[in-house]
């Protein structure tokens, strides 16, 4: 499922090799471009922590000195308009590979992407309600013995002007582009919430409420897509995105549950937002409450008004190969910081195995080669992107 685009044109705001955030300049100095991006190794461990911490680096948005630092200067990548239809401007790209300080089998590929936004879209193509419930005196306005409004199509339509803000990491086989390559792609909207619920606040929660508690708690995952020459493809496993509609139509199939309206039951977001289809339900006639105006403290009028929004997607958790990227986006002062992983041999879906046999969708990783990488970034938009040529991408060996 491609969606679009780019970092809007009229503000450019430049991060500088030293990892500055420059902001309005129309004209930006020009940064030393690297010719490459290097992946160096590191330990699992923190070897710059005091309490030495035996974790992996965390997948949470909120990249801090003590996991990156290591990765030493961040590569500036000049990303152009694709054909004329976006901004240019630069992002920054850190990436390391981690091995294990037990027994030092490679592990997963890390990258830290950081380009400046200024403001964050959230919202793709949303599905909007002209229904009022009531009038402005307070008086219903629905007879539900004769109308069954909010699944009449004549009352919704898709806002396909609004768009989320998203980017598309590509991993060729050799530096020049060949193939076969994968593609990921994450959308702040459609990808990105993953907050599993603590088991000790909901003994009776389902497995799937509580996977990855003790791994990347807080991280989303990637679209994962394969190219062995004939176009891109989706990687094996259910995506973790939904339609929430029926082929040609604009109304909603569900809504968030009245019933389980706490955030940390909706993977942290906002029923606004999301829709986490494992605590949904369908949208049923004459449901005169909407869920989140149920939600807004601040609104007095708790029932479907004009203008009123639902999410055109539902969130769920991927299998197979889908999950195999773990990715996670956060926004702050202007800037977007961007964290992936994905194991260098990817797991093996039928044995289970964390550095099992690779996909046959997926690129196996390997130190000592060098690969092609492409960036694009897309803001707001289906049509206009911002991306970068094909760097070569070295994964340097241990010494």
């Amino acid at each position: 499922m491609l969606r679009g685009n780019v970092v809007r044109g009229g503000i450019l705001c430049v991060l500088l090799s030293s990892a500055v955030l420059s902001c309005g300049q129309r004209t930006p100095t020009e940064p030393d471009l690297s010719t490459r991006i290097v992946a160096g190794p590191v330990s699992e461990v923190f070897t710059e922590s005091p309490q030495l911490e035996s974790r992996e680096l965390l997948i949470d948005g909120r990249p801090t000195d003590i996991e990156w630092n290591v990765a030493g200067n961040p590569v500036v990548v000049l990303l152009r308009s694709s054909e004329g239809r976006g901004g240019d401007y630069y992002a920054s790209v850190r990436a390391v590979w981690s091995y294990s300080p037990f027994n030092g089998d490679s592990v997963a590929l890390y990258l830290l992407i950081q380009w400046a936004d200024p403001q964050v879209d959230f919202q793709e193509e949303p599905l909007v309600t002209n229904v009022n419930w009531h009038d402005p005196d307070g008086g219903p306005t629905v007879d539900c013995e004769t109308q069954d409004p909010l699944r009449d199509e004549a009352n919704w339509h898709r806002a396909t002007d609004i768009h989320e803000d998203q980017v598309e990491v590509e991993i060729y086989s050799d530096p020049e582009g060949g193939y076969p390559a994968d593609r990921w792609r994450w959308g702040v909207g459609t990808t990105d919430p993953a907050t599993p619920v603590a088991q000790t606040e909901f003994t009776n929660a389902d497995p799937v409420e509580i996977s990855g508690g003790t791994e990347h708690p807080t991280g989303g995952w990637s679209e994962d897509l394969y190219n062995s020459g004939a176009g891109w493809a989706d990687d094996a496993g259910t995506l973790t995105v939904q339609d929430n509609f029926l082929p040609g139509s604009n109304v909603p199939l569900r809504i968030a549950s009245k019933g389980t309206r706490d955030t940390r039951l909706n993977r942290g977001k906002p029923t606004a937002l999301l829709i986490w289809r494992y605590v949904s339900k369908p949208l049923e006639a004459c449901d005169s409450l909407n869920p989140v105006r149920l939600d807004d403290a601040s609104v007095r009028a708790k029932t479907w008004h004009a203008n009123d929004y639902v999410p055109s997607f539902l969130m769920g958790m991927p299998s197979g190969s889908q999950a195999d990227v773990i990715t996670r986006g956060g926004w702050e002062r202007g800037k977007w910081a961007l964290e992936m992983r994905r194991l260098l041999e990817a797991r093996d879906p039928d044995v289970g195995t964390v550095r099992g046999a690779p996909h046959t969708d997926d690129v196996p990783i390997h130190s000592g080669h060098t690969y092609g990488f492409r960036l694009r970034v897309f803001n707001a938009s289906k049509t206009r992107s911002s991306v970068s040529t094909i760097l070569p991408l070295y994964i340097k060996p241990r010494n």
